[in-house]
């Protein structure tokens, strides 16, 4: 399990454009705000505005990827 709301949060919207789009998205910070509310509540995140500090680090957005994958 992925520490800080906004992984949990940025590893939900991964999961969820994989299975729907059947492709990571290039920014996935960059989803809908209706999608990332959505989200946000079933994780108990009242503030879909975390996901923002997801793609801080330049790493993250490859790692959490390359982990869905496998």
């Amino acid at each position: 399990m992925r520490r800080g709301e906004h992984n949990r949060l940025g590893d939900a919207v991964r999961l969820g454009t994989v299975r729907s789009l059947g492709s990571f998205l290039l920014d996935p910070i960059g989803v809908p705000e209706v999608v990332a509310d959505y989200l946000a509540a079933h994780l108990g995140t009242t503030d879909h505005g975390v996901l923002a500090q997801y793609a801080r680090r330049e790493a993250t957005n490859r790692e959490h990827s390359r982990e869905i994958q496998v």
